[in-house]
């Protein structure tokens, strides 16, 4: 987990996060955006993360950034890292047989 300056443009976010096709995963009131793997739960994720406040784990890579609704443009981030309480967890193995 790490703080960046990037240039907000969708490649950016592609190597960000590790893949070729990103979603929203989730919409903080203030407007920041998480960006997520659209496809990491059929990726065999190494690693899972949650976002404290957020009922959901996410597979993968995410990224976080500031948005402007009324303009459609990023602006820096409002959320503070520590505030988020961002977890990760390892994935549950799967008995023999099964999926």
């Amino acid at each position: 987990m790490r703080e960046v300056k990037i240039t907000p443009d969708l490649d950016t976010y592609y190597k960000l996060i590790g893949c070729d096709c990103i979603t929203i995963g989730y919409t903080f009131p203030n407007g920041d955006t998480l960006f997520v793997d659209d496809v990491g739960l059929l990726k065999d994720p190494k690693h899972f993360f949650r976002v404290r406040g957020i009922d959901y784990e996410y597979a993968g890579n995410g990224v976080i950034i500031g948005t402007e609704r009324e303009l459609d443009d990023e602006v820096d981030v409002k959320t503070d890292l520590k505030d988020l309480a961002i977890a990760f967890l390892r994935p549950v193995p799967r008995p023999a047989g099964v999926g």
